[in-house]
């Protein structure tokens, strides 16, 4: 079957029935309504539709997850961006050297498993696109219908997401409450104690967490095993293990003392073989040929029923605040699920998700509405943000650069929502700015902290006060600013947010911030490995008082400046900063 609509040609060679129709043309934008009669209801088969764009001036390829790849790749290989609802989102994006949209395409259906394919053809240098639907096993439906945006628009590469993000608004993926505790700075203890979890060692470190600015803190794996193996064998049955705190109620008490709130970790899919629920759910796996943990199979009722209540347990019971719900992602279909069953009120495991998780919400949520609740980068789409406000970027122990860009691109696609940092660890032997570094990366995220802080040095936990102080005081232009990230395709060179005709920028490589207008008070963070920034005004010229931090926030040095127009150049030390101010204002 083939479809044309201007320089577009859509094929497909699938045996269903497909019809693709046009919804809106303008120049530089396609919208495409692509819709599919089944004949009767069946499980369907990949269905794969092909076209072809052009490929000229694109310099570099954005994607919605965390990784560094930005390869444009040829079409007998293809960059493949995977979506479901539990996993990614359908989008990929193309963009020229000046940073400006070149083609971006997009899918309205955020929950069924698709891939978006595209590589360049080397005869004629435009790209060849996939759209496989079904690229994964779902339950039986009888029709099936989607959009296809195509947005070639010459605009900045995050104004051509954002369109992106606010046409998924329209198909009903808005966002819910969103606590302003989810903005404030977390301690977690998985780098720092892993499953080695105990009352009295905690709330010694909280004590110190607490006094630095930090008001929440997630006890990650290991409170509900006396398994210190790492794994999750034992996981399933969410009871207190008595080694580790054998009173969850009383041990949140004590950390509410602190003015801190309490977050429990949570496995949702993981059964373990160990654990004592496994016999009742051993029939009811997505992957029973697995080998000592079990993903748990939502497409049935009571599956869904004991994992709200046991999370409703946790709520009531031990008066915690909320909860980090790992590895949603790891509900698939596998070559071993059963394709329906009895007992299974739903075929399709992405609805299955969706039911439980929707569960879970409006349970939680009519017990304590402020709850927190914490997803991690892959269950980052737009079903995942109804549920979840805490949004972090994926495991990255040590490795700044790409905390930063799975920061940057979580910002991009997550609305409203406080996105949060990998948990930040440091080798406290290392020198005290390339320990600061790792915050710097960070800054434009909510932080959460993994060091064992009573253990540290003066000089570092001097650094980390600083950086927190600085990082509260200064959130809401940050964390409610309007971001703008500079070059994707060198992982950020430049980041800021402004706000209220404030801003905070940090440099990470590119060393000059261009700027065209006045503003009250601007912070300029030195994330690079030179001791100069540079800022060049397009504006009038202003006077400012300044002053130079160290990363330890030490004033070096102060007085009274005019920002000529053109280039203006000043010492910072690395990982310091530079303040400018018309006024009293104070960081």
């Amino acid at each position: 079957m083939i479809y044309c609509k201007d320089d577009l040609i859509f094929e497909t060679d699938s045996e269903y029935d497909v019809r693709i129709s046009s919804l809106e043309n303008t120049k530089n934008n396609a919208v495409i309504k692509i819709s599919i009669d089944f004949c009767g209801k069946q499980s369907p088969q990949p269905t794969t539709i092909k076209w072809t764009t052009k490929g000229g001036e694109i310099y570099t390829r954005w994607n919605c997850m965390g990784e560094q790849n930005r390869r444009l790749y040829p079409n007998w290989e293809k960059s493949c961006n995977k979506s479901r609802s539990a996993s990614g989102m359908p989008l990929q994006c193309y963009l020229g050297k000046d940073g400006k949209n070149k083609i971006t395409v997009a899918v309205s259906d955020v929950k069924t498993p698709i891939y978006i394919k595209s590589g360049f053809i080397e005869e004629n240098s435009q790209i060849s696109w996939e759209l496989v639907l079904f690229s994964q096993k779902i339950g039986e439906i009888s029709e099936y219908s989607t959009e296809l945006m195509i947005n070639t628009e010459s605009v900045s590469y995050q104004e051509s997401i954002e369109k992106v993000c606010k046409w998924w608004e329209g198909f009903g993926y808005s966002y819910n409450y969103e606590p302003e505790e989810a903005f404030n700075p977390v301690y977690s203890t998985w780098y720092s104690y892993h499953q080695n979890v105990t009352p009295d060692t905690l709330l010694e470190e909280l004590k110190s967490a607490s006094r630095l600015g930090m008001k929440t803190v997630i006890v990650d794996d290991g409170w509900q095993t006396d398994d210190n193996s790492r794994g999750y064998a034992y996981c399933g049955e969410w009871r207190l293990a008595q080694s580790k705190i054998p009173d969850m109620k009383l041990f949140a008490d004590r950390v509410h003392q602190l003015g801190m709130k309490v977050m429990l970790w949570f496995s949702v899919p993981y059964v373990g073989i160990y654990s004592k629920v496994f016999e009742r759910f051993r029939d009811k796996l997505l992957d029973p040929d697995s080998n000592e943990h079990f993903v748990l199979d939502p497409r049935y009722p009571d599956v869904r029923e004991y994992l709200a209540r046991s999370y409703e347990y946790a709520l009531t019971e031990w008066n915690i605040d909320g909860l980090k719900l790992d590895f949603i992602d790891s509900f698939q279909m596998t070559k071993s699920s059963k394709t329906f069953s009895k007992g299974m009120d739903t075929g399709s495991v992405e609805d299955g998700v969706c039911i439980l998780l929707d569960e879970i919400y409006k349970r939680l949520t009519a017990i304590k509405p402020d709850i927190l609740i914490e997803f991690r980068q892959s269950y980052v789409g737009p079903v995942m943000l109804r549920y979840g406000n805490m949004i972090r970027a994926f495991d990255c122990p040590m490795d700044p650069v790409t905390n930063r860009v799975c920061i940057i691109n979580l910002r991009m696609t997550s609305g409203k929502r406080a996105v949060h940092s990998d948990m930040i660890m440091w080798d406290t032997a290392e020198p005290v700015e390339s320990a600061a570094d790792k915050l710097i990366n960070i800054l434009f995220s909510v932080p959460q902290i993994s060091v064992k802080i009573n253990e540290l040095s003066k000089s570092h936990y001097k650094m980390l006060k600083h950086y927190l102080k600085f990082w509260n005081e200064n959130k809401d232009v940050i964390m409610k600013g309007r971001l703008k990230a500079e070059k994707p395709e060198a992982n950020y060179s430049l980041v800021t947010s402004e706000k209220n005709g404030k801003m905070v920028a940090a440099a990470y490589t590119d060393r000059v911030l261009h700027i065209d207008k006045i503003y009250t008070k601007l912070i300029f963070v030195n994330g690079t490995d030179k001791c100069k920034l540079y800022i060049e005004n397009d504006s009038d010229e202003t006077n400012y008082q300044y002053d130079i931090y160290t990363c330890t926030g030490e004033l070096i040095q102060s007085g009274d400046i005019i920002l000529k127009k053109g280039v203006n150049s000043f010492s910072v030390p690395v990982s310091g900063l530079i303040l400018l101010k018309m006024s009293d204002e104070m960081f």
